[in-house]
């Protein structure tokens, strides 16, 4: 277990992690570590993370290639689990990939992890899918 490496061993990654994940407070809802999101939440996350994955792709440099593709592989594993995973699970995950895109630099940062868009996700998991309907092309990238 202890030689097992995870995002955890890196103290930046950590901290951007513990940040986003407070943002959360679906986590304090007595199902959240049980139930899965319901279809259209699912749907929701599923057309952000292909969002991300694909505008990432299009930042890849010599540089930054091995955590871009580390950081894709984990919004795969994301997606592919999005149905059979509990809300916990998936916002757990959601909050790793930030914390790592947010530690390729302030211009990640701004293009993905801005407020507003954060907040879409806070609204869609919280169920309120209207707020998307009537704010998001101001949100999505």
């Amino acid at each position: 277990y202890e030689s097992t490496t995870s995002f955890f061993d890196d103290p930046i990654v950590e901290e951007f992690y513990n940040e986003f994940y407070a943002e959360f407070e679906i986590i304090d809802d007595e199902d959240a570590d049980k139930k899965p999101f319901a279809t259209k939440q699912i749907l929701l996350l599923d057309n952000y993370l292909e969002t991300v994955d694909n505008k990432l792709s299009e930042l890849i440099t010599s540089n930054n290639e091995v955590e871009i593709n580390d950081i894709k592989e984990s919004i795969i594993l994301l997606r592919e689990n999005l149905t059979i995973k509990s809300k916990k699970w998936v916002i757990s995950k959601l909050t790793q990939v930030w914390a790592k895109i947010a530690k390729q630099g302030v211009s990640f940062i701004k293009e993905f992890l801005t407020e507003s868009k954060k907040e879409l996700i806070k609204q869609g998991i919280k169920g309120l899918i209207e707020f998307v309907v009537e704010n998001g092309q101001n949100l999505i990238p």
